[in-house]
């Protein structure tokens, strides 16, 4: 039996799987060999994904090549792992967990769905159009050279410019002339959808992201722009209070726990970060401090300070506020750009006697 008969036979007893596996292949590949959003490799390869789907779609579309739906599978893969990551390397879950959440849902979508052809390429598509949307999403700004609510909307028209074209194209290259109609409303309705979750704040600002948090009780800079810190104290421990607090640790790490801060009444707290954006890019930072008010049920605004950011750093354009005054209590820092969540800090003060 000749390799193509082999991949054929195989291709037809385990084609759903197959696909899958390919796609979640390629989504890997990218998790690991993406580079940095500071290295201008990134949006060629953004471009090279986008003409390898259309070269694919083209070749299976009208004929049927094989090699051309595991080619497709490994490109969706790898277009929408690059959208997702450069999203998600902000490391904050509590920011980025919507878009995990949605790329589980598509990858259960392709795994269990017995679709048609024409459904197939609906499909195909619907994750191609996603894809395409938050790519223009995320490089919009680097062109434009800002990070705002009217980016965000110039992007959102640019794609529905480009999108709307490419649907035609392959309704034109497509043997079934029945998908027009669907693709020609998923042209337009991805990026009207996309728009919607950003503007109810499920999915956050691009391409800003926090390359680092902390809190210390301290935090200063000397004349060569270096960054000193001073841990917050932690209180002397038994054994057993020490693998409480490391299984504690482990669950701040998932944010299922908050992290506990050990400090005296009254001492300031500082709060560190460090964004990353590309070179072209420049916006203003804000650290939103809040304290839940048992009172009224709900966060109270104690601090807010804000600082320009300008892109290019590799480590990450670095400030930090601080909090003059602390008491016991649950606290969270945002980190906003506008009035859009980057990231989000949550943390519990405690005074023990003897600190």
């Amino acid at each position: 039996m000749s390799l193509l008969h082999r991949i054929y036979s195989l291709y037809r007893h385990h084609k759903e799987h197959l696909l899958t596996a390919v796609f979640l292949f390629g989504f890997i590949v990218d998790i690991f060999a993406l580079p940095s959003v500071l290295n201008p490799l990134y949006i060629q390869l953004g471009f090279i994904y986008i003409g390898c789907i259309l070269l694919f779609l083209f070749l299976r579309e009208r004929f049927g090549f094989i090699l051309a739906s595991l080619g497709l599978s490994f490109s969706l893969g790898g277009f929408l792992s690059y959208v997702f990551v450069y999203y998600m390397r902000s490391g904050d879950l509590y920011v980025s967990w919507p878009l995990l959440l949605y790329l589980f849902i598509i990858i259960f979508i392709n795994e269990f769905g017995r679709f048609k052809d024409k459904t197939k390429t609906i499909i195909d598509c619907f994750l191609f159009f996603t894809a395409f949307t938050f790519f223009v999403i995320y490089n919009a700004p680097i062109f434009l050279g800002e990070v705002s609510d009217g980016v965000f909307l110039k992007s959102i028209i640019i794609s529905l410019v480009l999108l709307l074209p490419m649907a035609f194209l392959i309704t034109f290259i497509a043997t079934n002339k029945t998908l027009k109609v669907p693709l020609i409303a998923l042209s337009i309705g991805v990026p009207l959808m996309i728009a919607s979750l950003y503007f109810v704040e499920i999915i956050p600002a691009a391409p800003l992201t926090t390359r680092d948090m902390g809190l210390y009780a301290q935090v200063s800079r000397d004349t060569r722009g270096e960054y000193y810190f001073v841990e917050t104290p932690r209180p002397d421990r038994s054994p057993v209070n020490k693998a409480t607090e490391v299984v504690r640790d482990f669950f701040v790490t998932l944010r299922f726990k908050n992290e506990r801060i050990y400090m005296n009444e009254g001492e300031p707290l500082y709060f560190f970060t460090a964004v990353l954006a590309p070179a072209a890019v420049s916006s203003q930072i804000t650290h939103v401090w809040q304290i839940y008010d048992t009172q009224i049920d709900d966060w109270r605004q104690v601090s807010r300070v804000s600082y320009p950011v300008v892109g290019g750093r590799l480590e990450g354009y670095r400030g930090y506020s601080f909090l003059n005054s602390t008491k016991e209590g649950l606290y969270r820092v945002q980190v906003k750009v506008g009035n859009r969540l980057v990231g989000e800090k949550r943390f519990e003060i405690t005074s023990l006697p003897g600190l």
